[in-house]
């Protein structure tokens, strides 16, 4: 309960974020009948901008916020987990995402989306390729010139380990934002052992919980719950992709 109070104040007090191109003056708008309690009619804004194309994390960051005070809280949730994919290292972003993920006693954030503070994949894919270019150079102009082995043997004792731990890391990292998450945006909802309502419901997942899609069927999709080793069919309306 104090940790969901906490997370309304926040929400509530959270700097807007500037959206620059066609959707500034719309995003003002919204931010302007989000702060008078207008929030119906800032959400349809934001949605608006969202349906013409903006992607940023300003706007994902702000349709959380909207989303979370109207009550919505897998939407919210859902908003802030494509907000942080944006703006990895954003406070407010990830402050109101861990607090409203922890209200749902939900896992925590992986070791890789953690580690995105200190270098985001895009730093890390730029850092292993000039990497890459320097160690190569400096292997091509030692051979071209012939230079002794120790001249030169530092940079390669260094920079081949850093090479390996950078590329682990980028990959892990790639492979994991790869993977098809989603979000639970209805209700509690029944989670059950096949694509249909004549099968038995194995488990419920809370409004909010982060889940794979593993396969879809016409209306339903399979999903599952790695944090509690659990998977299941659920209605395509109930859930949605991050």
């Amino acid at each position: 309960m104090i940790a969901a109070l906490l997370l309304v104040s926040a929400v509530a007090s959270a700097a807007p974020i500037r959206v620059s191109g066609s959707g500034a003056t719309i995003f003002r708008e919204a931010g302007a009948l989000y702060e008078k309690g207008k929030l119906a009619e800032a959400l349809a804004r934001y949605e608006k901008i969202a349906a013409a194309g903006e992607v940023s994390a300003a706007l994902r960051h702000n349709l959380g916020n909207t989303h979370w005070r109207l009550g919505h809280r897998g939407l919210a949730i859902l908003e802030w987990e494509r907000a942080r994919r944006l703006a990895p290292r954003d406070a407010d972003i990830r402050f109101n995402l861990a607090l409203a993920r922890s209200a749902l006693q939900d896992e925590e954030p992986s070791l890789w989306e953690s580690l995105d503070r200190v270098l985001t994949p895009d730093e890390l894919a730029w850092l292993l390729t000039a990497l890459v270019w320097l160690l190569g150079g400096i292997a091509g102009v030692a051979l071209w010139r012939d230079l002794p082995w120790e001249r030169w043997r530092r940079f390669m004792i260094i920079g081949l380990p850093l090479l390996v731990v950078l590329s682990v890391w980028l990959g892990l990292r790639a492979r994991d934002l790869s993977l098809p998450w989603a979000v639970v945006t209805a209700p509690t909802v029944e989670i059950r052992s096949g694509p249909g309502d004549q099968f038995p419901v194995g488990f419920t997942a809370p409004e909010g919980q982060r889940t794979l899609i593993l396969s879809r069927r016409p209306g339903w999709i399979e999903v599952g719950v790695p944090s509690k080793n659990l998977k299941g069919w659920v209605l395509d309306s109930a859930v949605a992709a991050i």
